[in-house]
């Protein structure tokens, strides 16, 4: 672009599209051309949140103000005029680089402060945690805003929303101890927001003197808002609360005198029942509690208050109790502010709320109430059991493509069950396979009237009824069982077609991730359990050295014992690992010989292993950083956006018009997040849209985020945060490339 082109952009209709007026504006800039400033001082306002090229606009204005150094004051002004925390922080940087000097900068400076500190909507992170912009004020511009604006920040404590106030707060934490004095006067101001504001201050400041006022404070705050806030702090910075019996049984006694009644019309205290762990009912007034503390609580957690009272909960004795919570919810106008009583069931019930929860959660995906889906899902996760986590597991996968909000919730609430028992989701997902009756020592036996059968889950995850007297085998229930067995075991057929699916998604999820198993965990369970035995019979497994690379190969057969390639009986080596074969472990030959034998054998395989799609990198192609393997690929928007999320692939950017520009997979495993570009595809899909796919790079996993997203070619070249094929396990990457050539309709080869 030329210097006149540039200035045909700024000066016609094209300048209100972003990217153009960038690239307008870097052009004037390298050619030292003296509108430059002025095109930059116009634009630099304008940078929205949504803007990924602020970034870019960083990088330009830092390039401005090294040429036109004069400048530097008002250009910086001008980028923390934008609503873009990325340009906010980048100009201040430049300013305090390059020195705040004179009374004129030093009021300029000032004036561009107090006009970032009203910044609602940067300061504080869409979730709400007085983060976004804030925190890197605090990490590094806290000095000088300290030095030109302390006393605008302590004036906006008493402002509304408490936002604004919790946002100056966290600035000012950066004053050290120093600042208690004043703070300690605030946490007795008359009025609440002051007080709330004084508590995230001390939070924000984490001493040993600070948490000493705020204990102090906990039994002298009569506001519930700014109470709870305190409990949050304690909790979070001491792990418990320094709350005495006596203390405790006075916060009842406050509870019920200022809140009479329950707070909703189908959890009465008076009638119900709520058992100790010892044996002993909780009181009235101790069950009106309860409700009360968790009726405060937005999220799917028990109250820091009322914590240790739920911990002594019978969950057997209290799930008529979590059921008459869940049950009256459904019946009521489900209002955001009673979903608390999800979460209640979820502390106080056993694992029969699972089959309550299950139906409830799919009615709310249906119904698009995600938020409603996600506290249900979530609710099992406080019940914890492994029944609760197996649910949770599934969801995972269930709803990945269909409401990824609710498939991500019970993803993490895994991973966090997983690190409280001190192992890893996958280990975890081992645990809860369920045994369905069935035990290690052989099949399970069902007794009728006069026979007795031996009943066994087949390959295809059916039942199978042997008569032990005849031999006669049966793939249904025989007539000589009761009904009650009968009714069991069409329960138990349906239960093995729900866990078989989600138990394939997961064991093709962990040989992509290449999960190894410990020889004796391995043996300990995958050859002696029930529904992992026949799934793994059509799988080919492999033994794994400490360099990752695989030795001997294997299947495993329905009596649990293990074959090789050629028919030879294998015995694993202790102190190796046991992993799912993936294709690329293999050479040509081998897997050829896999090949051939599941051919011969007529083994079934779980899902694609031995014939999978396997792409394999060009050496040719390693400096790369971006593949156009898929580019110019057409489809129907809808086909495109069911094919991909059933593969993992969500929505990463949204741009003008509401059109999406990219879709992104994350793969954890290997640290990595991989965008497909996009064009013609807007977040209101139809029939008539068509997608045009574009090319795929692969990020650092969670270095380019979400929202408003545009990687330009220059850019792809020296961003760091872009990682070249090279530097991609081969496994990813031809797993990427299998999964964009599934989505584009068309196979992807190897060397491409």
């Amino acid at each position: 672009m030329t210097p006149e082109e540039a200035r045909t952009i700024l000066e016609g209709t094209e300048s209100t599209i972003p990217w153009k007026r960038l690239a307008a504006c870097e052009v004037l800039v390298n050619e030292r051309m003296p509108e430059a400033v002025p095109a930059l001082l116009k634009f630099l306002p304008s940078a929205s949140q949504v803007y990924f090229f602020a970034g870019g606009l960083g990088s330009l204005l830092e390039k401005a103000c090294t040429i036109f150094p004069e400048s530097t004051p008002e250009l910086c002004a001008a980028a923390t005029a934008a609503v873009n925390q990325e340009l906010i922080s980048a100009g201040i940087e430049l300013w305090v680089q390059s020195g705040i000097t004179g009374e004129e900068d030093a009021q300029l400076f000032r004036k561009s402060m107090q006009g970032v500190l009203a910044l609602e909507t940067l300061l504080i992170s869409p979730t709400g945690d007085n983060r976004g912009l804030v925190e890197v004020l605090v990490a590094k511009h806290a000095a000088p805003l300290l030095r030109y604006c302390e006393e605008d920040l302590w004036g906006m404590l008493d402002r509304e929303p408490p936002l604004f106030p919790h946002a100056a707060a966290r600035v000012l934490a950066a004053l050290g101890n120093q600042a208690l004095p004043r703070v300690e006067q605030l946490c007795s101001h008359e009025r609440p927001v002051v007080r709330s504001s004084a508590v995230v201050l001390l939070r924000t400041l984490g001493t040993s003197e600070a948490l000493h006022l705020l204990r102090r404070r906990l039994h002298e705050e009569d506001d519930d808002d700014v109470r709870d806030r305190i409990l949050e702090t304690l909790v979070e910075r001491e792990g418990s609360l320094p709350l005495t019996e006596e203390q405790l049984l006075a916060r009842m006694d406050r509870a019920l005198a200022k809140y009479p009644t329950s707070p909703v019309p189908w959890l009465d205290a008076t009638k119900l029942c709520v058992m100790r762990k010892d044996g002993r009912a909780f009181t009235t007034k101790e069950v009106h509690y309860l409700l009360h503390r968790q009726s405060r609580v937005t999220e799917s957690r028990a109250d820091h208050e009322a914590a240790p009272l739920f911990a002594d909960v019978d969950r057997s004795a209290g799930t008529e109790t979590a059921l008459l919570a869940i049950r009256g919810f459904i019946k009521s106008k489900q209002k955001v502010v009673d979903r608390w009583t999800i979460t209640f069931a979820g502390l106080t019930g056993d694992d029969r709320i699972v089959a309550e929860l299950l139906p409830v959660i799919d009615r709310f995906v249906e119904l698009h109430r995600n938020h409603h889906a996600t506290c249900a899902t979530l609710a099992l996760a406080l019940q914890g059991s492994d029944r609760a986590l197996l649910a949770l597991d599934a969801i995972s996968f269930r709803y990945r493509s269909k409401k990824p909000q609710v498939a991500l919730a019970a993803g993490e609430a895994f991973t966090e069950a997983a690190v409280a028992r001190g192992i890893t989701p996958e280990e975890l997902g081992d645990v809860v396979v369920p045994w369905l009756g069935f035990s290690p020592e052989g099949p399970r036996i069902a007794t009728g009237a006069k026979q007795s059968y031996e009943v066994r889950i087949t390959s295809d995850l059916k039942l199978s009824f042997r008569d032990v007297k005849t031999g006669k085998i049966s793939a249904s229930a025989p007539a000589g069982l009761s009904a009650e067995g009968k009714a069991e075991f069409k329960e138990l057929a349906k239960t093995l077609k729900d866990v078989g699916k989600i138990q394939t998604d997961r064991l093709e999820a962990l040989m992509v991730k290449q999960v190894r198993w410990p020889v004796p965990h391995w043996q300990a369970l995958y050859p002696v359990h029930p529904l992992l035995r026949p799934l793994g019979a059509r799988l080919i497994w492999g033994q794994y050295g400490g360099d990752g690379s695989v030795g001997k190969t294997f299947r495993m057969l329905e009596d649990g014992s293990l074959t090789d390639v050629k028919d030879e009986p294998v015995t694993l080596d202790e102190g190796k690992r046991v992993g799912i074969v993936h294709p690329l472990d293999l050479d040509e030959v081998r897997r050829a010989a896999w090949l051939q034998h599941v051919v011969d054998y007529e083994v079934q395989p779980l899902f694609p292993q031995m014939d999978r799609t396997i792409v394999r990198l060009d050496p040719a192609s390693s400096a790369a950083k971006s593949g156009a393997q898929v580019r110019g690929a057409e489809m129907n928007a809808l086909t495109f956006q069911g094919r991909a999320m059933r593969l993992g692939w969500r929505r990463a950017s949204i741009v003008d018009a509401g059109m999406v520009n990219y879709y992104q997979k994350n793969m954890p495993s290997a640290g990595l997040d991989c965008f497909l570009e996009l064009e013609g595809l807007f977040i209101r899909a139809d029939r008539e849209q068509t997608a045009t796919l574009g090319d795929f790079f692969f990020v650092k996993q969670g270095s380019l985020g979400t929202g408003y997203i545009m990687v330009s070619q220059e850019q792809m070249k020296t961003d760091p945060r872009i990682v070249p094929f090279g530097e991609v396990p081969e496994i990813v990457y031809s797993e990427i490339l299998g999964d964009l050539g599934r989505i584009a309709g068309a196979g992807v080869g190897a060397g491409e």
